[in-house]
């Protein structure tokens, strides 16, 4: 039986394993097609025929709770689980509601005045995030989903908008891609500014997650317009209101849209297990920026 502390999701990460496998990043970014050999190598293993076993496997070794199928003291608006779930496997997104308008001021009271980078570890840096990524409803959608207790794995913040001349800065977010963390995963994203077709707005190509030939699962991205032309009208942009919240299957091709204006996003990966890669990705932790910001506001000029 999984013990009541788990309802508290935390990102497990070994700073000695974090520690090499920020090295091996380091170098396969000097080496890219030995990156890409690494990349296409791990596609084809999580891709192929085998990894219903592992799923089955893995819900047997980790049975979700009793009882956790029903949201209890939830901070959020009632999530209807099954259609969740059904919306997830048919289109690979769900709009989950909007978070409840107390909770989203205390959050962005930390979060709006940040600069612009990719923070990891949000939820350790903050209650309110916490218990966002720990709430019951969530819990209820993800162990609906995976059959089994969820792992939180990331947990990052991260803040976008236009350079000083108006430019977005591309990069491998803005092209269409897909990601995958473990056997099976989902990511629980929420705007924490208002995100209009301007604001660098999330765009999925619903469905294909089912769809995975070789030689997709080999390419790390595609260009907009083989995107375009293969998925045309099943491509959807995701903006709403500050607040709002949004589950997805990121096996599905996904990107950022251009920034034209800040957007601050949360980005929460769970998984149905953690493996050799799982523990965090490297970056400026959130409560480390936090107590910096603190030490030199606070410290003799």
């Amino acid at each position: 039986m999984v013990s009541p502390s788990s309802h508290v999701l935390a990102v497990r990460s070994s700073p000695a394993l974090s520690g090499i496998l920020r090295s091996v990043r380091s170098w396969l970014e000097r080496y890219p097609r030995v990156a890409w050999s690494v990349r296409a190598g791990r596609a084809i293993v999580h891709f192929g025929p085998w990894r219903h076993l592992f799923r089955a496997a893995i819900r047997v070794t980790r049975p979700r709770q009793p009882g956790g199928l029903t949201p209890t003291a939830s901070l959020l608006a009632p999530i209807d689980v099954a259609e969740a779930v059904g919306r997830l496997r048919e289109e690979s997104v769900y709009v989950a509601g909007v978070l409840p308008p107390e909770l989203l001021a205390r959050i962005r009271a930390v979060t709006d005045g940040l600069p612009v980078d990719a923070y990891t570890h949000a939820n350790d840096a903050n209650a309110d995030v916490q218990a966002l990524v720990s709430d019951p409803a969530i819990l209820s959608v993800l162990r609906a989903h995976f059959g089994c207790e969820p792992v939180l794995l990331e947990c990052t913040l991260g803040i976008v908008e236009p350079d000083a001349k108006g430019r977005d800065k591309a990069g491998p977010q803005r092209w269409f891609h897909f990601d995958f963390g473990g056997w099976q995963s989902l990511t629980l994203f929420v705007y924490l500014t208002d995100v209009d077709g301007s604001a660098a707005p999330h765009e999925v190509a619903a469905g294909t997650h089912q769809r995975r030939g070789f030689r997709d699962a080999v390419r790390s991205s595609i260009t907009d317009a083989e995107a375009y032309r293969r998925f045309g009208a099943a491509i959807r942009t995701i903006t709403g209101p500050a607040g709002t919240m949004f589950f997805e299957d990121t096996e599905a091709f996904h990107r950022r849209a251009a920034v034209g204006r800040r957007r601050v996003m949360l980005n929460v990966l769970y998984a149905s297990h953690r493996g050799l890669f799982s523990h965090g990705r490297p970056g400026l932790s959130l409560r480390r920026h936090l107590t910096a910001a603190a030490a030199a506001t606070t410290s003799p000029r």
